[in-house]
């Protein structure tokens, strides 16, 4: 009689496919940017190298008195510090698969100095400690790309005023046949990683920041620290007064392509930093 007397309905759950869409489009606009930033960065470095010879002349020139002079090493001062940053856009942006001697401590340098501009906007204090010329063989791009998320990711937990600590150092992965090669920590004292996210920050997606993140950028970096046969662990501590977050990644010496899964550890800790960060440095637990 035209009446319903039932309904029958199917429902699918397409959520999952609707974030990797999400993160594919915001992956190929990540893409497209550093691509046209590669090639603006390789179009400014003749002019800049232009200005630096010019400038190299005017040093040169006699008739400068020392008001003028000291202008002029300003302004060598200040060109070669950008083109000592368009330098390293492009050598972010070129890829090679091939491994190389890689220098630990220059990478990190390179990558604060990508982010100086924000950690000096925010009051974040840098503490570097370097032991001497720690080099491993890997794929340098990849590499950067590992250490740049993690920078990236410090600075944007450290507090105003914060600070952040980079540490490298030789050492040995004892858990795997003590493994010669060499580890990066880096450390911040932000608010830490509650210990529901710490299980969950290396699956991709999975993000705490929102809009602005994609959630594919500890996976990545994890998937690689995999190809190069290392281990990527993160400690967290959430306390008030102890708050802070390690992460720790070992790279073996020698390039060496794994197949297996990565080590990922989400482990408590207590991590504490003052403003010199020498409680950090001194921490041997979290190597």
């Amino acid at each position: 009689d035209g009446k319903v007397v039932g309904t029958a309905g199917i429902a699918r759950d397409i959520s999952g496919r609707k974030q990797a869409e999400e993160a594919l489009r915001k992956a190929e606009k990540l893409s497209a940017t550093g691509r046209l930033a590669a090639a603006v960065a390789h179009e400014l470095n003749n002019p800049l190298e232009t200005l630096l010879n010019l400038v190299f002349l005017l040093q040169r020139n006699a008739s400068l008195d020392s008001t003028a002079r000291e202008c002029v090493d300003i302004a060598e001062e200040e060109l070669r510090r950008a083109t000592h940053v368009t330098r390293q856009m492009l050598a972010f942006h070129r890829d090679s698969s091939k491994p190389a001697p890689v220098n630990l401590s220059e990478v990190l340098d390179d990558v604060s100095d990508l982010y100086a501009p924000l950690s000096r906007s925010n009051g974040i204090s840098i503490v570097k400690r370097y032991e001497a010329d720690v080099t491993i063989c890997a794929i340098s791009v990849e590499v950067r790309q590992v250490i740049s998320n993690l920078v990236r990711n410090a600075l944007e937990a450290a507090p105003q005023n914060g600070t952040i600590l980079l540490h490298v150092f030789a050492s040995r992965e004892w858990n795997d046949g003590g493994r010669k090669g060499a580890r990066v920590v880096i450390a911040d004292n932000g608010p830490g990683i509650s210990p529901g996210d710490r299980e969950k920050i290396f699956e991709p997606f999975f993000t705490t920041k929102g809009e602005n993140g994609t959630g594919l950028g500890l996976w990545v970096s994890s998937g690689i620290i995999q190809k190069h046969g290392g281990s990527i662990r993160v400690r967290s501590d959430t306390r008030r007064g102890r708050c802070g977050t390690v992460f720790n990644v070992f790279l073996p010496s020698k390039f060496a392509h794994s197949q297996e899964q990565t080590s990922v550890g989400a482990e408590g800790a207590q991590p504490e930093l003052n403003s010199t960060g020498e409680r950090f440095g001194q921490r041997r637990s979290y190597n």
